[in-house]
């Protein structure tokens, strides 16, 4: 099996768990890369096979191949859900979610999303994240990647500087969050 079919198997296993809750986690732990999928930790890890971009235009696919599946609306639901559940929220799982609403936003800023993201779940989302990071922003700045090229900040700031991009990219901002601190030390 190749990693496209594998991946599209791991989407229809997560669609057929049998319990609503139980396939809301599943496809939220597809997104966050942190179930079946096993995404590295590091967000910016380009070298993955299933690295965020790959996962979520997969989501897509299977999306527009099946779209009786729900998965548009499984989406955003399972992401609130776990936004607003107080079972999990470690710094890792910030930005994974932030990692793919943001992917699946350029993906719809270009054209190439099967779906579009519902504007009040949008905002909903941007609310939830936004008080998420803030509650975990110490141990975000404090959380550095060493390996890799070109990974000398931390999660924190990554998410600053692709918030900004993102903005640039598609108007909105995902995180509602001051970040003049990267001005600040690139000052110094």
């Amino acid at each position: 099996m190749n990693l496209d079919e594998f991946t599209m198997s791991t989407i229809k296993d997560c669609i057929e768990s049998s319990t609503e809750k139980e396939k809301e986690d599943a496809i939220c732990d597809y997104l966050e890369g942190s179930g079946l999928m096993k995404i590295p930790t590091d967000p910016r890890n380009r070298d993955s096979l299933h690295a965020y971009g790959y996962a979520i235009m997969m989501y897509n696919k299977y999306f527009q191949e099946h779209p009786e599946s729900n998965l548009d609306k499984l989406f955003t639901k399972s992401i609130l859900g776990r936004l607003k559940s107080d079972k999990w929220h470690s710094m890792f799982d910030c930005s994974r979610i932030y990692c793919a609403i943001s992917t699946q936003l350029r993906l719809q800023q270009d054209g190439n999303s099967t779906f579009n993201l519902d504007e009040n779940d949008l905002y909903e989302i941007t609310d939830l994240l936004t008080q998420l990071i803030k509650e975990k922003e110490d141990l975000l700045k404090k959380y550095n990647i060493e390996e890799g090229e070109g990974y000398n900040q931390g999660i924190y700031e990554y998410m600053a500087q692709d918030n900004a991009k993102l903005e640039q990219q598609t108007g909105r901002k995902l995180i509602e969050i001051d970040f003049d601190f990267l001005n600040k030390d690139n000052n110094n």
